[in-house]
């Protein structure tokens, strides 16, 4: 799988985490799981790596209590502090659970056809420069996950966001989705937008790593199973220069509003655990 943060800065912002207020410190290094498969290195040059949250240091999993709406002090590998929040719908929740390697990691709400619930984590930056923003540099982004059996059916849930900045409306965008158990990404920018789509359906309740790359003309998905290669699938075509407006959020684990509110129209909510999301833009020399 793609690294999970080998080096720790501390971004501090308020904590409003089951009732507690302060700042967690940098705990080092974070696990790197044993079962998870072979893949790319992340970029030597720190400079390359923006975001990258491994969850390690939310609250001891407790499936009885729920990370609550507001700030959420998360440590970042990367150069750049963000503003990290909890944003639910309708009582949707998130929730703090083990992971594979006995670290920890982020549920989302269970699917639910009728009265659907939402929830998503979201990063903004302060920063002028909107670190978050690949202009037509080279980018990468991923998470490991593991979906729920039954996580879509049409109406206001019909597909499960894992990671996006802008919707499809949006001037441009990139994500990556799971539709119909099919992984694919999308990257759009100004001078067109590229979908690239996995092989292979994944099988629910087990663990995946992804990541998608867009360099130059090319958009490459890759995915595997914990234990597998990583299988890649390769799209030509012109995206360019992808830029949203400096507000626009992050999202993880479904769509949000420039506020960074959960959506409620299509809300392509994730029903499923995610751990070790990273975001790489590299500008090259």
């Amino acid at each position: 799988m793609e690294s999970s943060p080998r080096g720790a800065m501390t971004a501090c912002v308020l904590v409003a985490c089951l009732g507690l207020a302060g700042c967690i410190e940098s705990a080092g290094p974070a696990r790197v799981k044993d079962t998870a498969p072979p893949s790319p290195e992340p970029s030597s040059d720190e400079a390359a790596r923006v975001l990258s949250f491994d969850f390690d240091d939310l609250p001891a999993p407790d499936e009885t209590k729920v990370l609550a709406p507001g700030a959420l002090t998360l440590r970042n590998a990367g150069p750049e502090p963000f503003t990290v929040r909890v944003a639910t719908l309708a009582g949707g929740t998130l929730r703090s659970v083990r992971d594979p390697d006995g670290g920890r990691a982020l549920r989302f709400p269970t699917y639910r056809e009728r009265d659907p619930r939402g929830a998503v984590m979201t990063a903004t930056s302060s920063s002028v420069t909107d670190p978050l923003a690949p202009g037509t540099s080279v980018v990468s982004f991923g998470a490991d996950f593991t979906l729920n059996a039954r996580s879509e059916g049409g109406g206001p849930d019909d597909g499960n966001n894992l990671i996006q900045r802008g919707l499809s409306d949006d001037p441009a965008q990139y994500k990556i989705q799971i539709e119909g158990r099919r992984v694919s990404c999308r990257v759009a920018g100004d001078a067109g937008e590229v979908l690239v789509e996995a092989k292979r359906p994944i099988v629910p309740k087990t663990w995946y790593h992804v990541s998608c790359t867009r360099e130059g003309n090319q958009v490459k998905l890759q995915l595997g199973a914990f234990g597998a290669s990583l299988e890649p699938t390769l799209k030509v075509g012109a995206t360019g220069a992808v830029y949203v407006s400096a507000e626009t959020p992050l999202v993880i684990g479904g769509k949000a509003t420039a506020a960074g509110m959960p959506v409620s129209s299509d809300s392509d909510q994730f029903n499923g655990v995610v751990d070790n999301v990273f975001l790489e833009i590299d500008e090259g020399p």
